[in-house]
């Protein structure tokens, strides 16, 4: 139900789960992004905090999360802390970019754009986020050029994610035994 964008559905499996086994790390991560998705975030934050408190070995993915919630409530310290944590556990092009966007926010650019240029390299130049925050740096440190090559970089990101969704639509709509409420 997740993978196929339904976490209302999702979200009761999940809860299931956990109650036939409490200590069940994917379902506890599902629950986690689902809650994102919804929108609840104190919600995420207390799922993410769960799975910390477990010691999971979901440590990388628990803080990023429960980072993207505080970033959310626009509570940056946390949001910083937490990122830093799951930088810890190993480098992601989420965490990465996540981190960038923090750290951006926070004013602290060395290693927001440190951050945000390993997550555009770990993306596979596919982080269109990532290339968009390193414009919004080198517009802060009025290196307008460079600025410049990050905004031209983000929408060639950007467009070629509309191009390649438009063709997995056309491929989706095509195919004849797809779940039609997910198509």
């Amino acid at each position: 139900s997740h993978s196929a964008g339904n976490c209302r559905d999702a979200l009761k499996y999940y809860d299931e789960t956990l109650v036939l086994q409490d200590h069940h790390e994917s379902a506890q991560l599902g629950r986690t992004t689902c809650l994102t998705y919804l929108k609840r975030q104190d919600e995420a934050i207390a799922a993410a905090t769960q799975l910390i408190g477990w010691n999971s070995t979901k440590l990388l993915e628990a803080f990023y999360w429960r980072a993207y919630n505080h970033r959310l409530q626009e509570h940056l310290d946390s949001a910083r802390a937490d990122i830093d944590a799951s930088k810890r556990h190993g480098s992601t092009s989420e965490n990465r970019t996540l981190a960038g966007v923090i750290e951006y926010e926070q004013d602290d650019l060395t290693p927001a754009v440190d951050d945000l240029n390993r997550g555009w390299a770990l993306s596979m130049a596919r982080s269109c986020t990532a290339a968009w925050y390193l414009g919004l740096v080198h517009i802060k440190r009025d290196v307008w050029a460079d600025a410049a090559g990050g905004f031209e970089r983000a929408m060639n990101c950007y467009a070629r994610n509309v191009r390649e969704d438009r063709d997995s639509l056309v491929a989706m709509e095509q195919t004849p035994d797809l779940d039609p409420e997910f198509r």
